[in-house]
């Protein structure tokens, strides 16, 4: 299967989430959404020979080599997945005793889990002149370490919340196109995507991540934020 013809059919406005084209090669089904489609997986309506597609790709690819259908595998055998289970017992967190270690492991599972390129944490320290980078993550981006995060930067103008992700194209908003200025250190970001992690002893702590290929996608936003909030937790079993 080399190029991809398919005619674009109209989606209900419930719809959410990234769409898919199933094939088996003789037929070809879609636009069905992601929790849909791993639904027919889990039930065996859609085998696992079958070809998938989004509407702006131009090549079909085997099931195997879609994320989220790989999470779906690993489930269903046995394996260890985040989504869905209670914080303290689904994130590696519940033993880290110090905020600064607690924040790298965060950036290391939020890039391992929306497929980033490249990350950053944004974090008040000491003598708290405002947010600084602490951590990265990916090519050339330890020079953005020690940087000052400045009180006009458009960052600061998202409503902040534990929890809270914003995803956008890289040149889409003001504040997306700041986000992409500091990441584009690593390479060319097509993305970005902004978590919170709020607690009251402090200000907010920004998890910021950028990607080079594709958009993030409504999975990694689920992600983010799942991981954010456990961060934010764990933040406030520390503060007592």
């Amino acid at each position: 299967m080399e190029s991809l013809e398919i005619a674009v059919q109209p989606v209900s406005s419930g719809s959410s989430g990234s769409l898919w084209y199933v094939t088996n090669g003789k037929a070809v089904i879609g636009p069905v959404d992601t929790d849909l489609l791993l639904r027919g997986i889990s039930s065996g309506r859609v085998p696992d020979d079958c070809y998938i597609a989004q509407p702006t790709w131009a090549m079909w690819r085997p099931l195997q080599q879609i994320r989220e259908v790989r999470a779906l595998y690993r489930k269903q055998e046995g394996g260890q997945d985040f989504m869905g289970k209670p914080l303290t017992e689904a994130l590696p967190f519940a033993g880290i005793e110090d905020d600064d270690q607690l924040l790298k492991q965060a950036l290391k599972l939020a890039v391992e889990q929306t497929h980033a390129d490249v990350g950053l944490v944004h974090q008040d320290v000491e003598p708290h002149v405002g947010l600084v980078t602490t951590h990265a993550y990916g090519r050339g981006m330890k020079s953005t370490l020690a940087r000052v995060m400045p009180s006009y930067d458009p960052v600061h103008e998202l409503v902040p919340s534990a929890g809270k992700v914003f995803t956008a194209p890289s040149e889409a908003q003001n504040w997306a196109r700041t986000a992409t200025r500091r990441l584009s250190t690593g390479g060319p970001v097509r993305a970005v995507a902004i978590g919170f992690v709020k607690v009251a002893r402090s200000m907010n702590t920004v998890i910021e991540l950028g990607h080079f290929r594709h958009a993030f996608r409504h999975e990694d936003a689920q992600a983010l934020s799942t991981i954010t909030s456990a961060v934010s937790l764990r933040l406030e079993q520390l503060a007592f």
